[in-house]
Formats: structure tokens, sequence, C-alpha cells
């Protein structure tokens, strides 16, 4: 129709309705690209006669309006279509994946050219990652129109062979999709097709957060809008389906129907590029599991996965046996398997023993196995040893809290890293199968075994050395946090570390349980001897986690401690937390501060800091250069706070704080970090019920560059850069030793009962409560927070450090007169 334009193909009327359905739609960003009046007539039809229609070509859907009244008459979704023929140069029809045929005639050709285009170009836009086999097929008679209607090398996919290198897009190529391989596009058509209003905000984190750093392919539910995600799982995941930009895809924390499931097995079953698939703590139909499984398992799936992790979510045994037979029957070189809180027992690790021994590509590529939080037991425990004495290439084991018996374990040499924490095994088999277990990995590196008061008794057996030789003589980093060792144990302990040449990283949080009368004294002496005579080899102590618990508090005994620290050259990670020290801790740090220059990381809250002791820290802190990471001592500065009586003395207390993140910051600044802000900053977790009541909140802090916020959300703590680092006791000893050191601190808010007053006073809604904070994101923030209950969300937000006091302070008025 040449250049007519909608004003002279539409009437007023026509055009108002139009318009009314068009802009109902305006969620999915329905645009117009083309309109005219053709005929149309439809096979499925019982009166085969062609009936006047306006057809409105949109971004994603094809509409057809009857004339004059405008009304909707038929639409379609681009992903509708399967096949464009047209014999004829005003006529041309469409097929869909329905079977249905729609027929269109034109009065001019050049609607016809001009529609055919149109949909090509916007299909390949929008799905610009099928594969030829699944691309819309052209066909145009006789060939010289195609040249007429596209203008360029024009190649049909059904003539073209991907085999051969031919992608079908001819010597133009690709149309120009944007980043992350399109998705952006493809997500806001599926949504289309599937009529679900898509995440408004999903599309432009894809193109302007994870497609501004090439190096980052994967899709992370969490970062991606968290729970809010849920609704338009279905288009996400045929988003994901044809994507060829991902490797990675992280969906967590979901709450997914059963046809959600199908919908990840069908993203898995047609993908061609994911190497990593994390499916963690889903919430899922009871035995639907499998079906994921035999997705994977189609002789036409190609996903390449060398990276599964299934932690937290509840596959039970079905589940893990259908797993097994995957296992089995892969082709792929799974590397990593992750399979910790699986809701499996003895049943299920039976059968995945059984298919991790038989399958010779598993052991020689499978490198990390995490099997913590299920129950193992003896049979299990026996089926799992045959792997572990096949294995070559298995380096990380987890078998942390899962009853495994040791007497039925096999030793198994490869391994480096090693978590047994938290099993109890009898005290009759400590000293013999346990100990053997251990000693059966000379090239172990990491052993974990917090909450396991056992250990006490073998630490001879595990760390001393005989005649040159010892049960782990490649022994860097030992954590026996949380096992409840006594003081006079403690000592025993610091001789052994004193005497491994090789140990660098000790985790004794949560011990220093008092004993008999005078015991203290001599532990705390064996730690300082230690600390000095390994710092003067080889392989000194380079980090040092020892916060206290609600058993054991050092309290004033933490400050020789410290003393003794002034002058070492070694040690770069200390955590004290917690151990209700007072002043003379801050005292003790802020000398400690001013000789030490290697210390780069604190942490020091929970121990009863007042305005004067924040004095003499910030003084030794200001004559440090080292010193780049302290998560900031929000439960001191709240209680401090709280304990002065003048407005002065409050205002010096915000003061300092702000000082003391500048000389944070400063020193980073000086080591070339990029900093993330130039002021103070706290992040908060909101516990919020689903009436709207807060009911804890936990604090990280701030001060570091973005360049190790990943590395520390992924569990890598310690170290230097700074980054959101949680300020808190160390995580569970369930946790991976990687995790113990990510962690939170919560103040739990009591309920209101019903009888309260209903006044604003009493309940605080989420409007009220969070005014003037940054709202992050709703969901899991991508770092552990406090597991809730199901009543319960977690609502993550940036706020300045002086409102996060304030925030603390108006919560614990609130509080105060509340009842249980």
């Amino acid at each position: 129709m040449g250049d007519a334009t909608s004003e002279d193909i539409l009437s007023n009327a026509e055009r108002k309705a139009i318009d009314a359905h068009l802009l109902s739609k305006s969620t999915y960003a329905e645009g117009v690209n083309h309109i005219s009046r053709p005929d149309v007539w439809c096979d499925k039809d019982k009166v085969k006669k062609p009936r006047r229609m306006i057809l409105v070509v949109g971004n994603n859907r094809l509409y057809a309006f009857k004339p004059q009244t405008g009304k909707i008459d038929f639409d379609f979704s681009l992903w509708d279509i399967v096949r464009i023929s047209s014999d004829k140069p005003n006529e041309f029809s469409i097929q869909l994946r329905n079977d249905t045929t729609y027929t269109f005639t034109f009065d001019y050709k050049e609607d016809t050219s001009e529609i055919i285009a149109a949909v090509h170009f916007l299909f390949a836009a929008a799905f610009p990652g099928l594969p030829l086999a699944q691309r819309l097929i052209v066909n145009i008679t006789p060939k010289e129109r195609e040249k007429e209607i596209f203008e360029d090398d024009f190649i049909n996919p059904a003539d073209a062979d991907e085999n051969d290198g031919n992608d079908g897009y001819g010597n133009l190529g690709p149309p120009d999709v944007g980043m992350c391989g399109g998705f952006p596009m493809t997500y806001m058509a599926f949504c289309d097709h599937a009529q679900i209003p898509p995440l408004a905000d999903l599309p432009w984190h894809v193109d302007n957060v994870l497609g501004a750093n090439d190096s980052n392919r994967k899709f992370d539910s969490s970062n991606c809008g968290g729970d809010r995600l849920a609704p338009s799982i279905k288009p996400t995941l045929m988003s994901l389906a044809i994507n060829t930009y991902f490797t990675e895809l992280k969906l967590t924390q979901l709450k997914l129907s059963y046809e959600g499931l199908i919908s990840i097995a069908q993203a898995v079953a047609q993908n061609r590029t994911l190497r990593g698939l994390t499916l963690s703590h889903l919430h899922i139909v009871k035995d639907s599991f499998d079906r994921l499984v035999d997705a994977l398992s189609l002789p036409s799936s190609r996903l390449p996965l060398t990276y599964l992790d299934l932690s937290g979510t509840p596959i039970e045994d079905k589940g893990m046996c259908a797993l097994a037979g995957y296992i089995k029957s892969s082709p792929h070189l799974l590397s990593t398997l992750l399979l910790s809180d699986c809701n499996a027992s003895k049943v299920g690790f039976m059968a995945l023993g059984d298919a991790l021994a038989s399958s010779d590509r598993m052991v020689r590529t499978l490198t990390r196995l995490d099997l913590s939080l299920n129950k193992i037991e003896a049979d299990a425990s026996n089926a799992l040893s045959a792997y572990f004495a096949r294995t070559s290439a298995l380096t990380h084991l987890s078998l942390a809290m899962t009853a495994a018996s040791f007497a039925q374990l096999k030793r198994c040499p490869t391994l480096t890293n090693l978590d047994i924490s938290a099993n109890k095994p009898a005290k009759s088999s400590m000293a013999g199968d346990f100990v053997k277990f251990v000693a059966g990995s000379p090239q172990l590196t990491t052993l974990v075994l917090s909450n396991t008061p056992q250990v006490s008794d073998v630490l001879e057996d595990l760390l001393g050395w005989k005649n040159g030789s010892s049960n782990t003589p490649s022994l860097t980093s030992l954590d026996v946090s949380e096992s409840d060792i006594a003081d006079d144990a403690m000592e025993r302990l610091f001789v052994l570390i004193g005497g491994h040449p090789k140990l660098r990283n000790l985790n004794v949080s949560g011990n220093f349980v008092k004993g008999k009368a005078k015991t203290r004294v001599p532990a705390i002496e064996a730690l300082m001897k230690m600390l000095d005579e390994k710092g003067k080899t080889s392989d000194p102590i380079v980090s040092l986690i020892m916060s206290g618990s609600q058993k054991a508090h050092l309290k004033s005994d933490l400050a020789p401690v410290l003393f003794s620290l002034m002058n070492n050259s070694s040690l770069t990670h200390l955590d004290i937390k917690g151990h209700l020290a007072g002043d003379i801790c801050a005292i003790a740090l802020g000398k400690l501060l001013q000789t030490n220059n290697t210390l780069t990381s604190l942490h020091w809250d929970e121990n009863v800091t007042s305005l004067a002791g924040f004095i003499q820290f910030k003084i030794g802190l200001s004559r440090n250069k080292s010193l780049k990471v302290i998560p900031f001592p929000l439960t001191d500065m709240f209680s401090a706070q709280s304990a002065e009586s003048t407005a002065t003395s409050k205002d010096r207390l915000l003061t300092l704080a702000n000082e003391i993140q500048a000389m944070i910051d400063t020193n980073n600044a000086a080591a070339g970090h990029h900093l993330l802000r130039s002021t103070s900053s706290t992040s908060l977790a909101l516990g919020v019920s689903r009436s709207g009541s807060l009911t804890s909140i936990s604090s990280f802090s701030q001060s570091t560059s973005s360049s190790s916020i990943s590395s520390l959300a992924e569990g890598n703590g310690g170290g230097g850069g700074g980054g959101l680092v949680p300020t808190s006791t160390s995580t569970p000893p369930s946790k991976s030793p990687s995790s113990s050191f990510i962690s939170s601190t919560t103040v739990p808010l009591p309920r209101i009962s019903s009888s309260s007053s209903s006044s604003s006073s009493s309940v605080l809604s989420p409007t009220k409560s969070m005014e003037g904070l940054h709202l992050v994101e709703i969901g899991a923030p991508g770092l552990p927070l406090p597991r809730r209950s199901p009543s319960e969300v977690n609502i993550h937000a940036t706020i300045d450090t002086r409102a996060a006091l304030s925030l603390f302070a108006d919560l614990k008025g609130y509080t105060a007169g509340a009842t249980e």
C-alpha cells in the first residue's frame, strides 16, 4: 500500500479500538510495524470464504481486527509461526504450530513482500539462538522473488546444513540482537507467547549488568529477580533453552509447580551451551525430580554438563536413584557434583555409590563431591567406598552431618579437602576407624572437623609427628570450631600445631570451654607461643579464627593474645568476635595496629566496646596502613550509643564510625582497590513476616572493592580486598570450610501479641519502617542469610551507617515493651 499511514487506512473508530487493544499489551512492549487490509481465510473455517480484516504486525504478535468496529478477531505470536509460503505476488500463507493455516490476499503486492520480510526479521531477532531445524521456514516461488523481498543473500533454513557450518543467515550474518545472545528480546517474545506479564527489570538487568561483563556468563535467578521470577519462570526457561550466550544456569530458592519443573527439563534437554547447572533450595512437587533427570538422559540432549548443584532441593531417594542412572549412562565429563541436604537416605546413596564406582568417566573426571546433610549410614558408606577406591580425580569431599560409618569407608588417597564435621562417631571408633580414614589421604591440605567434640581425644593421632612422619603431613588448614574443646585440650592442640610444619590456617572458634581450675592461662600461653614460633618458620599462621560462642568467652584473657601480635609479621586475617572482652580488647587492638603492618582483615564485634574503647581503636587505626577489611561492629556500636546519656557522646560515636570507615577506605585506595563508595554504609537483611511485621535484622558492612564481592559471595571469605563482609560468628559446622567465613549478625525482634495496640507504634509496616532504605532485592541477595520460616521473607537493603544505627535504635525502642 505504498507509503500509506494508519490515518489513511483506519477510520477514527477503528484506530481508537485498535489502540486500546494494543495499549492493553503494553507490558509486552508491543509496537506497530505494519497495517494493511487483506482478505483472510483459515483452513479450519467451516465456510471457506475470505473475510476482509485489518492486519497489524506487532513486535511479538500478529493481530487481525474486524473492520468498522476494530474488535479483535484472532491473533497469534511469532513463536506460533513455523512456515510462511507464497506462490503469488499478492498472497501468502502462515502455518502455525497447531497445524492451523491462515491465507492473506492483498490488493497490492508490496504489502505481501513487506509483511513476509518483517515477520522473517522479527522472528530471527526474537529467537536468534534457534538451531536451523527449528527456525522459521520461508518458501517463496518462484525463487527470483526471494531477492525482491529480502534484498540480500537469503538462505532458507530448509536448504542449509548446520553440519557444514552454515548458520542459515547468508553473507550478512545473524541479526544484531543486543546483549547476552538477545535474551531480553527472546524473553519478551516468550512472555507474549505465554501471555504472562514479564518481570519488568529483568531485561534491563541482563542488558546493563550481565551484558557489561562478558567474562561472567552465568544466569543467576537470585540476581535476576529472586522469587519474583517464579511467575514468569516458563518464558524465562524457554528463552534460556535456545540461548547460546550463557554457560551456567543457577536457579535457587524458587517455589516451582510441576509445570515449572517440566520447563526446566525442556530447557535442559534443548540447550547446547550450558556447562554448569545449579538447582539449589528449590521447592518442588514430591516425586517430580525424575522428569528432569529423564530430560538430561534423552539421546537428543547435548547439554555438556561439567557442574551440577542440587543442594537443598528435596530430590529424595527416588530422585537420587534417577540421578544415579543418568551418571551411569551420561557421556559427559562431570567434574563437580553437589548434593548437600537433598533429603536422601541410604537407598539413594547406595545407588549413587554404585553408579560412581561403575562409571569409568566419573572416576577420571569428578573432582568435587558434596553429600553433606544427608543420611548415608553404613550400607551407603560401603557403596561409596568402592568409588573412593577407584577414583583418580576426587580432591574435595564433604560428608558433614551424614552419620557416615568410618568403619565402612575406605581410604581415598587423592583427597586434598575433606569435611567430615558434625558426624559424632562413637568414641570407640575415633582412634581407629576415624583416624585411619583421615590418614588414608596423605595429600590432605584442608580438614574440617567442626562440631566434633570427640576430636579432642585424637589430636595426637591427627596432628602429631613421630620419627618425621604424620597422619596429616600436607595439612595447611584445620577447622575444629564449635567442638567444645576444653582449655587443657586447647593447650595440647596449640603445642601440636606448633610442631606441625605445614599448618597455616586455623579455626578454633567456639572452644576454650573452662574445665578444671587454672587451665585457661596455660592454654593462652600455648597459643601465644605457637604463634610466635610458627611465625619464625617458612609456614607461619596466616589466618586465625577464634570467635567466641554462648558457652565460651575469653573476656579479658583475650588481651595478652592481642598484645603478643604487635610485632607479628605473618598473620593477615584475625577473627575475635564474641568474646565480651570489653575496652581492654579495643585498647590492645589500638596498640597492635600501631606496630603491626601485615594484618589486612579484622573481625572484632560483640566485645562490649564503649566510646572510650572506640577512641583508642581509632587512634591505633590512624597509624596503620595495612588493614583493609573491618566488618562494621554494629552490635557494639549500638550498645555503646545506648549506654551514653548525652547527645554529644552519641554524636561522637557516629563521628568515630565514619572516621574509622574513612581510614579503611584510605588504606584500600592506597593499595589500588576501587571502592564501591566513599561513605560508610551497612547492608541489612530484614526478616519480614507475611503480615508485614519486622521479625529480625541482620547486618553486613561494605567498604571494599567491587572486584571482591563475587568471590566473597561464593564463600571465599577472609583475605585481601574488600567486599560485603558479614559481621558475626562463624557459620554452622555443617557448612563447607569455604563458607564458614561467611555469616551474619541477626537481632531477633519479638512478635507483638494480638492483644497489643494496633497503633503505628506497635506494628511496623514495611513502608514506614523501611523509609530511607535503598531496596536492593527481595529474596536471596547472593549471601547466605539466616534461614527463615515459610512465613517470613528476606529483604536485602543498603543503608548509610548512621541511618543503620538509628534504625537499630528505633527497633530496640519498638520492641522494648513488646509482649511475646
